[in-house]
């Protein structure tokens, strides 16, 4: 019996590796659960994207971001996205309410307005918390920098240029000058 349950090489069959009870999904080259699958984030999109650069650029302004930090800026990205969606959506709803400030909440739609409304507060309080994990709120960069040490070379840098600049625009001329006198 030991023999019929191990694998035995390029056998693809129930038992063997391959699909078990008709399941397609685990067929070879079968890719649906990666494009479709609620829980898969293999790569981000467009807005997406767009926001997971500016959060690591932020981070790298700090010299906060370290490689290992990707897939916690992935997912805060989603939620800012969702977030952004939503309060895109119940700006619309307010708009259309007018001066009927109950309009949004008792209509034929309020529970389902109140639902995103409610979600867009869930994904709120979680960009907050990616953010304080990120290092990307005053507290949690304060809190980084005074544990590590990261980041001040960053502001000791900024503060030698704009030392620089004030010097040049405060006596760059006078040293011009006087170095022409000599």
């Amino acid at each position: 019996m030991a023999d019929e349950l191990e694998r035995r090489p390029g056998a693809n069959g129930p038992g063997y590796g391959g699909p078990a009870r008709g399941l397609r999904s685990f067929e070879q080259g079968n890719t649906a659960a990666v494009r479709h699958g609620a829980y898969a984030v293999t790569s981000l999109t467009g807005r997406a994207r767009d926001v997971a650069h500016a959060l690591e650029q932020l981070m790298r302004a700090e010299e906060l971001f370290r490689p290992a930090f990707s897939p916690t800026i992935a997912a805060a990205s989603v939620v800012i996205i969702r977030l952004e969606r939503a309060e895109a959506a119940l700006s619309k709803v307010d708009e259309a309410a007018g001066d009927n400030a109950l309009g949004p909440y008792v209509g034929e739609h309020g529970d389902a307005i109140a639902r995103l409304r409610q979600d867009a507060r869930g994904w709120a309080n979680s960009a907050l918390r990616y953010f304080d994990a990120l290092g990307l709120s005053p507290a949690s960069l304060a809190r980084i920098a005074r544990d590590t040490g990261v980041g001040k070379a960053a502001r000791a840098s900024a503060a030698l240029r704009a030392l620089e600049e004030h010097v040049g625009r405060e006596y760059g001329a006078e040293r011009g000058a006087a170095e022409g006198d000599s």
